[in-house]
């Protein structure tokens, strides 16, 4: 799933970048001025897409297997940050800092599943050996 998730994140961006024009028509009037702003923006705000998709990957996969406070946390995770950052960045960076906000909480929660996702495969081996110690006993 990771693997799909780079590719398809990957694929993403590429179309974020390669056709922002065409994106932002859709929503958009054809002001100069609008379409520029618009452009920037999705190329800013959007720049880590395929962080977020692992990131969510790994949400789900934590879920799935019964780890439900580390992927209740880790749903929520990239969200709060963003808050939290676009607040900051705002007073920092004005309409631009709310842009590299999500960068950043992208980036933060990327490297924060990273480890919490690391960690759970690093005591994988002992909590496979305590069920298959638990399911020797029934």
């Amino acid at each position: 799933m990771m693997i799909v998730a780079t590719i398809v994140g990957l694929a993403a961006t590429a179309c974020f970048f390669l056709f922002t024009r065409k994106l932002v028509s859709i929503f958009g009037a054809q002001d100069a001025l609008y379409v520029n702003f618009a452009i920037q923006a999705v190329r800013i705000y959007l720049s880590l897409i395929t962080l977020t998709c692992l990131q969510k990957v790994c949400s789900i996969f934590m879920q799935s297997i019964g780890q439900a406070g580390s992927a209740a946390f880790l749903s929520i995770l990239r969200d709060g940050l963003l808050i939290l950052f676009s607040i900051a960045f705002a007073m920092i960076g004005g309409l631009n800092g709310i842009f590299y906000a999500a960068v950043a909480a992208d980036l933060c929660a990327f490297v924060i599943t990273a480890v919490i996702a690391i960690r759970f495969f690093a005591r994988m081996p002992m909590l496979i050996k305590s069920q298959q110690e638990l399911y020797a006993q029934a």
